[in-house]
C-alpha cells in the first residue's frame, strides 16, 4: 500500500483519463493513501482529465497531508471552483507544507478571499503566496490597520494645505503647488494612512485613476469661495473620476475656507445626488488656517476608515517588525544595503526578505 511505503516520495499519475462514475472509488482509495503517506513530497497529476468529483478528493488529501511540497495539476483545465477547493484545503491545513501547486491560480479573487489575503497578492505566483502563508502560520499574526487616503479636487481647493494641517496641527501659509502626486503618511487613532495628494490641474487628470480603487478612502475637496460659475461641473468631473474606477468607494466631501463661506444644505444635497451609491459619508466644512472643523474631519476619517473592510490586515509578526525598523531608519538615507536588512533577521532566507520588502512597497503604492 502507498500509505505504508516509506520509500516513495514522488508519485506520477499523469494523463489519467477519468470520469465521474468510472473508478471513482479506486481514485478515492488511492488519495486516502496519499493523504496518509508521511514521505510523499511530490505528486504529479498533470495533463489529466479531472472532474469536480476528483478535485474534491484531491483537496481532501491536501487538507490532511502535512509533507506534500508539490501537487502538479498543470494542463488539467482546472476551473475557478476547482482552484477555490484547493485554496480552502490549504487554508484548513494548519501544517500545510505545499510550496507550489502548478495548474491552480491562488491569486484569483475568490482564492485570495479564502486565504485571507488582500489584493497585493493578485499578481503573485502560487509559490510566493504559499511562502507568505507559511510565515503567517509559523510566526503568528499581528493585526495592522492601514488605508490609502486619496485627496482629489481642483488646483485651488486647498488639498496640500489641509494635509499639512492634519499632519502637523498647524497652518502653513507658504505657496504650495503639487506637481503630479505627492505621497506621504498620516496616522490617526492607530490607523496608518498613506496619503496621495494629486495635482488638480487638468493635465494631470489621466494619471489619477491609476491609483483609484474601492479599497481607498477619498477626500473630495471643494472651495465654496470659488468664483467659477461652473463649480458644479468641476465637482462632477472629480466625482466621476472616482466613481468610474471605484463605484462603491467611500467619499468624504470637505469644503474649505469654512470661516468665509459654506455650502448650503441644498448645494450639499445636490452634490450627494451625483453619487448613485450613497458614496458621500460625511460633509465637513473646514478652515485650515483657523482650525475650524479639523477635529470633526479627523473623527470622520477614523470613522469611515475603521468601517472599511480593507483597512485591517493580519501579517506575520516578523514582517511588521521589519517594517517598523525600516520606518525608523534615518530619513536622509537614500538606499539601504541588503546586508543591513539581512542583519535584522539573520535567520530569514533571502527570498523571504525580498518578499517582505515587496509587500511593503505594494501596500503603499497599490
Amino acid at each position: 500500500m502507498l500509505a505504508q511505503d516509506s520509500s516513495i516520495n514522488t508519485l506520477y499519475l499523469t494523463k489519467l483519463i477519468l470520469h465521474p462514475n468510472n473508478y471513482l472509488e479506486d481514485f478515492k482509495a488511492l488519495f486516502l493513501a496519499v493523504a496518509k503517506n508521511t514521505r510523499l513530497t511530490h505528486l504529479d497529476i498533470s495533463s489529466s482529465a479531472l472532474t469536480p468529483e476528483h478535485m474534491i478528493i484531491i483537496a481532501d488529501a491536501i487538507r490532511i497531508n502535512n509533507v506534500l511540497k508539490t501537487v502538479d495539476l498543470s494542463n488539467c483545465n482546472i476551473s475557478a471552483s476547482g482552484s477555490s477547493l484547493i485554496a480552502q484545503a490549504i487554508a484548513d491545513n494548519q501544517a500545510c507544507a505545499l510550496e507550489d501547486v502548478p495548474g491552480i491560480r491562488l491569486n484569483m479573487k475568490d482564492c485570495l478571499s479564502i486565504l485571507n489575503l488582500d489584493k497585493v497578492f493578485r499578481n503573485k505566483s502560487n509559490s510566493y503566496i504559499l511562502k507568505f502563508l507559511k510565515a503567517r502560520k509559523w510566526e503568528g499574526l499581528e493585526e495592522v490597520h492601514r488605508i490609502r487616503l486619496v485627496f482629489a479636487g481642483n488646483g485651488a481647493s486647498g488639498k496640500t494645505t489641509l494635509i499639512r494641517r492634519l499632519k502637523h496641527g498647524a497652518f502653513d501659509d507658504s505657496l504650495l503647488l503639487t506637481d503630479g502626486v505627492d505621497i506621504s503618511s498620516l496616522t490617526l487613532n492607530n490607523i496608518e494612512m498613506t496619503v496621495f495628494d494629486f495635482a488638480g490641474q487638468p493635465e494631470y487628470e489621466h494619471t489619477h485613476t491609476l491609483f483609484f480603487d474601492e479599497s481607498a478612502l477619498f477626500i473630495l475637496l471643494h472651495n465654496p469661495r470659488s468664483a467659477a460659475s461652473n463649480w458644479r461641473q468641476v465637482v462632477q468631473v472629480f466625482l466621476n473620476m472616482i466613481l468610474n474606477c471605484a463605484p462603491t468607494a467611500d467619499v468624504i466631501l470637505v469644503t474649505t475656507r469654512a470661516d468665509e463661506a459654506v455650502l448650503s444644505t441644498d448645494e450639499i444635497d445636490e452634490i450627494k445626488a451625483m453619487c448613485p451609491n450613497d458614496n458621500i459619508k460625511h460633509c465637513i466644512p473646514v478652515d485650515s488656517k483657523s482650525g475650524t472643523g479639523i477635529s470633526q474631519l479627523i473623527e470622520a476619517l477614523v470613522d469611515v476608515a475603521s468601517k472599511n473592510p480593507n483597512t485591517t490586515t493580519q501579517i506575520p509578526r516578523s514582517f511588521e517588525r521589519l517594517r517598523r525598523e525600516l520606518s525608523s531608519i534615518e530619513k536622509d538615507i537614500f538606499s539601504i544595503p541588503v546586508e543591513r536588512i539581512g542583519a535584522m533577521y539573520p535567520w530569514w532566507p533571502t527570498d523571504m526578505t525580498a518578499l517582505a520588502l515587496e509587500l511593503f512597497k505594494n501596500w503603499v503604492n497599490l
